[in-house]
C-alpha cells in the first residue's frame, strides 16, 4: 500500500480497484465532516453520503441508501455510496471485499473491540484487504488498570498499559481468515 497525501486527506493506493477510493480526512478539516466531505475529498457529482451516530458498539450496518445509521460500522455493495466515520483516539478500519466488491468502514474504539465488533463483520475475510487508519495507536494509548480486567483487550495490553489497537485488528481479523498480506497499516496516530 502507499499513502497519498493531500492538504486535507490521505488516499490509500495498491489496496483498492481504481472504482473505489479509500483514505482518511486529516485533523485540519473543521465543521460538519458531512458538509465538508465532498470539498475535502473532491467527490465528483452524484456521490451520496451514508454516516454514523456512533455510539461504541458491536452494530454493523449493510447499506443500500445514504443517510444516518445508528452504530460502528458500515458495509455497502452499492457503488456511488461513500461510507464515513469520524474518529479521534479510536481506530478507523477501511475493508474491501474483493470477490462480492463491498466495501465497509468499521469505528473501532476500545469499547467496540471489547464486545466484538470485528466479529460483526459481514462478509468472507478470506477474499478482503484490511487497512487500519489514523489514529491512537500504542505509542499514546495509555489506559488504566481496569483494562486488565477486559479479557478481549488484555492480551494487547503492554506492562505500562499502552493498548494496541493495530495488532488487535491485525490478530482478531487473521483469526477469522484474513491473509496476514492483506492487512495494511497507516502507521499514523
Amino acid at each position: 500500500m502507499k499513502l497519498i497525501e493531500h492538504i486535507h486527506s490521505y488516499y490509500c493506493a495498491g489496496v483498492f480497484p481504481q472504482s473505489i477510493t479509500g483514505g482518511f480526512t486529516k485533523t485540519n478539516l473543521e465543521g460538519d465532516p458531512c458538509r465538508d466531505l465532498p470539498g475535502a475529498l473532491a467527490l465528483p457529482g452524484g456521490y451520496r453520503i451514508a454516516y454514523l451516530e456512533q455510539i461504541h458498539t458491536d452494530i454493523i450496518h449493510t447499506v443500500k441508501a445514504e443517510g444516518l445509521y445508528r452504530g460502528d460500522g458500515l458495509f455497502t455493495d452499492v457503488p456511488g455510496i461513500v461510507l464515513t466515520v469520524k474518529t479521534a483516539d479510536c481506530m478507523p478500519l477501511l475493508v474491501y471485499h474483493a470477490r462480492s466488491g463491498t466495501v465497509g468502514v468499521i469505528h473501532m474504539g476500545w469499547r467496540s473491540a471489547e464486545v466484538g465488533i470485528l466479529e460483526n463483520i459481514p462478509v468472507d475475510l478470506a477474499d478482503c484487504a484490511v487497512v487500519a487508519g489514523v489514529g491512537m495507536r500504542k505509542c499514546c494509548y495509555k489506559v488504566g488498570r481496569e483494562f486488565l480486567t477486559y479479557r478481549r483487550l488484555r492480551p494487547f495490553l503492554s506492562p505500562e498499559l499502552h493498548f494496541d489497537p493495530v495488532e488487535y485488528s491485525r490478530r482478531i481479523l487473521t483469526g477469522r481468515g484474513l491473509r496476514p498480506v492483506s492487512f495494511y497499516d497507516t502507521g499514523i496516530c
